[in-house]
Formats: structure tokens, C-alpha cells, sequence
């Protein structure tokens, strides 16, 4: 990757062949050929080294969704803090079917068909649970310019409290006062430590709550406005279109 970049989801990755390295928040982390690892993509990464044949498979979740799994609170606080997290190299039954299970995945998703989406979704939700029952930290290597630990824990507070209210009206003044700051500082240090402004990323993680329910579901498209946190259609069709390049329905009956 050229630049860094950012999305809301949570990111599974696994190695097929070679290795790969990124750069998270500052920090490097590498996963060699048979290792899972996943990370938080809503702190810029940048893809920065690809060993021989690299080659590898991803699938990634709403953080949202990711929230109300409720899966152990520190294993969030490291990935929201711009961890990379592999899964423990002595989980040999992990080792034995995650290729199994990823590329499975990428292929049932490919299809668009909705049971086949539900039940990765289940099987994705398990593979999370055991990540956070076990995992280790990948070694990490701070950059020049990487956030403070302080600084990386107020941007992890920020995200989690706009994962978990997303779907509810919100005020500069509310996010402030939820996580212990000033207003402007942390709308300020939300930017600078993702590199995209507070309400751009709510209106991202509102967008990919109704992505979800438009493929997983068969509620009208004004419901799914509703539930996702948009004031009216035309305010979710507009942030829908230029964040996905389509509409709501076109999307669907991809």
C-alpha cells in the first residue's frame, strides 16, 4: 500500500504463503505463512512488507457488530488501541482448520446468498471468541509519530463509546463528556489519531449497520434507515451512495 488507509471494521486476516507486515497506529506487526491475526482497520494500516510468494485471505466485520458480541473487554481495548492481534501459536486446532475456514469464507460470502452470510457470521462470532480467549501480541516496533500510550487509549475510549451509540442521535458535547474531554480536543485527537473526523466515522459505522441488515434481512428500506441511526431517508441514501457508490436497493440484489 501506497498510503494508509481506514475503514470502521474489524479485520481477520490469514496467511496462505510467505508473510506479511503491517504498520497499525505506528506500530509494526508481521504474521508469517499459517498465522490468523486481526486488527481494528479503523486506525490507519498500511500493507508494508510482502515476504516471497505472500499470499493471503481477509474478511472483515462491522465493529458494531464486533461490540455487541461482548467478548472479553481488554481483548477489544488492544485492538481499539491499534493492536495487532494473532491468534496463540500453540493453538494447534486452530492451526489445523483456519485455511479451512477462511477461504471457505471468502467463497461463501462471494455468493451474496443470505443463509450462506448468516451462518459465516456464526462461525465468524466463534473464531473471535476463541482470538480473544487466547491470543498473544504480535512484537510491536513504535514508529516515529506514533500516538502516545495515552493518546491511543482516549482515541480507543472515543471509538468504543461511538461503536456502542452510533445509532442514536449525538452531540459534540455528549462525545466529550463521555470520555472525560474537552469537546474540541476530542474531536481533534479522534482525527488525528484515525484520520477521519468524529461524525464521518459515525456516519461509516451507520452505514455498515445497514449494509448488514440489507444482506441479512428483509426489512423495508425506511426501517433500516431508521435502525441505523439515519434522521431520515434521504440523509441515508445520500451517505449511502457516496460511501458505497450505489443505492440501498442496488446494493441488496448485488
Amino acid at each position: 500500500m501506497d498510503e494508509p488507509h481506514r475503514h470502521t471494521d474489524v479485520e481477520l486476516n490469514y496467511v496462505l504463503e510467505g508473510a506479511i507486515a503491517y504498520v497499525i497506529g505506528g506500530r509494526r506487526g508481521r504474521v508469517e505463512r499459517g498465522g490468523a491475526a486481526v486488527f481494528w482497520a479503523g486506525m490507519p494500516h498500511r500493507l508494508v512488507e510482502v515476504e516471497g510468494e505472500a499470499e493471503f485471505v481477509y474478511v472483515t466485520v462491522p465493529l458494531a457488530w464486533f461490540l455487541q458480541l461482548g467478548v472479553d473487554p481488554a481483548f477489544v481495548t488492544r485492538l481499539l488501541e491499534g493492536e495487532l492481534v494473532r491468534a496463540a501459536a500453540d493453538d494447534e486446532l486452530a492451526g489445523a482448520t483456519d485455511r479451512l475456514f477462511f477461504e471457505r469464507w471468502v467463497a461463501e460470502l462471494a455468493t451474496g446468498d443470505p443463509e450462506a452470510r448468516r451462518t459465516v457470521l456464526l462461525e465468524l462470532e466463534a473464531r473471535l471468541r476463541r482470538f480473544a480467549a487466547g491470543v498473544v501480541p504480535v512484537p510491536a516496533r513504535t514508529h516515529p509519530g506514533a500516538e502516545t500510550e495515552a493518546g491511543a487509549g482516549q482515541v480507543e475510549r472515543i471509538a468504543r463509546f461511538l461503536g456502542e451509540s452510533y445509532r442514536r442521535p449525538l452531540t459534540v458535547a455528549e462525545v466529550g463528556r463521555a470520555v472525560g474531554l474537552n469537546p474540541t480536543y476530542a474531536m481533534t485527537l479522534f482525527k488525528r489519531g484515525v484520520g477521519i473526523g468524529v461524525w464521518d466515522y459515525v456516519i461509516r459505522l451507520r452505514v455498515s449497520h445497514a449494509q448488514r441488515l440489507l444482506l441479512t434481512t428483509d426489512l423495508p428500506l425506511e426501517q433500516i434507515a431508521a435502525d441505523s441511526g439515519f434522521g431520515s431517508a434521504a440523509s441515508f441514501y445520500r451517505a449511502f451512495r457516496r460511501i458505497c457508490g450505489c443505492t440501498p436497493r442496488q446494493y441488496r440484489v448485488r
